[in-house]
């Protein structure tokens, strides 16, 4: 497949630095950097795809949730869960 891009000036010329840096031509480099970042973005999709599971079932033994789920209790789960982590990084 060939695409045609325009860049600006500035993205242009990182990409011509970077090319240089590299030893090959800023072509090779784009296609490189493209494929990495669809890959990085199809990796973290399927990281963060829905399981069916619940958040209890998700980070049990994890996070040191109580063995066994329920609606309540999960329902609630992602929240605590995102709220100590706040907690703990504004430490």
């Amino acid at each position: 497949m060939t695409i045609v891009l325009d860049l600006t000036p500035d993205a242009e010329a990182r990409l011509r630095r970077r090319a240089s840096r590299e030893g090959q031509d800023a072509q090779a480099v784009a296609l490189r950097l493209l494929t990495e970042r669809l890959i990085e973005e199809e990796t973290e999709e399927e990281e963060t795809a829905p399981t069916g599971r619940s958040m209890a079932d998700l980070f049990a033994g994890r996070v040191g949730l109580a063995a066994g789920s329920g609606a309540a209790y999960s329902e609630n789960g992602g929240w605590r869960f995102a709220e100590g982590l706040a907690r703990k990084h504004a430490r």
